[in-house]
């Protein structure tokens, strides 16, 4: 029977050291260094409308494929 409760993760354990610290360099790099992307600037909005219009598309496009071989098959 298939558990769906991380046990597929087999290889990382509990709390290992070289993905704790790349978490935490990451976070440390990325809060202090790089500093915050602003949600006024086109770098914000192109990602975010892509990431709301991506999904849409392909939630609609079997439909829109789908329709015209339907129609072919009558």
């Amino acid at each position: 029977m298939s558990r769906s409760d991380g046990s597929s993760f087999g290889g990382l354990r509990g709390n290992p050291p070289f993905p704790s610290l790349g978490l935490c360099r990451t976070t440390l790099v990325g809060r202090y260094l790089v500093g915050t992307l602003r949600a006024s600037g086109v770098n914000f909005v192109a990602p975010a409308t892509g990431a709301a219009v991506l999904p849409a598309l392909l939630n609609f496009l079997p439909a829109l494929s789908l329709g015209p071989l339907a129609d072919g098959m009558k």
